[in-house]
């Protein structure tokens, strides 16, 4: 990654995704948080943050989270466990619409691509906002 951002001079940088090499290496247990994981993790943010202080460039890595399917309650947690939470600075969701959100697009449905709402939050007492946006199919190039 160091020799692509210095190279192209790049600003900002994505990571898409952090987990697909970890779980090819690192099958999943039924715990989330453990130890060869959570370490695997620890050297990654440490070194991206060495990144980011080298060349002055942003990172944004994607993530997902892990839910529990029996459990429609379940909002999901995020897959490593603790460690990717320690790294976070600000947490960028894509979730299923609520209610009101739903209801203000009412005839869209997910297979039209639907209604959802995008949560920035920044980690700690700092609140977040959200904002209800309406997304479309991707068909690909046009």
């Amino acid at each position: 990654i160091y020799g692509l951002v210095s190279a192209y001079d790049a600003k900002f940088v994505v990571i898409d995704s952090l987990s697909t090499p970890i779980k090819k290496a690192i099958p999943s247990p039924p715990k989330q948080n453990n130890p060869p994981r959570a370490v695997l993790f620890s050297l990654l943010f440490s070194r991206l943050y060495s990144l980011i202080d080298e060349v002055d460039a942003s990172v944004m890595a994607v993530h997902h989270l892990s839910r529990d399917p029996t459990n429609i309650r379940d909002v999901g947690k995020v897959w490593g466990g603790e460690t990717i939470l320690y790294f976070t600075k600000y947490l960028l969701v894509l979730r299923n619409a609520r209610k009101a959100c739903r209801e203000r697009y009412a005839g869209y449905t997910e297979s039209d691509g639907g209604p959802r709402e995008i949560i920035v939050a920044r980690w700690g007492p700092y609140g977040s906002a959200s904002v209800c946006v309406l997304l479309s199919k991707d068909v690909g190039y046009v």
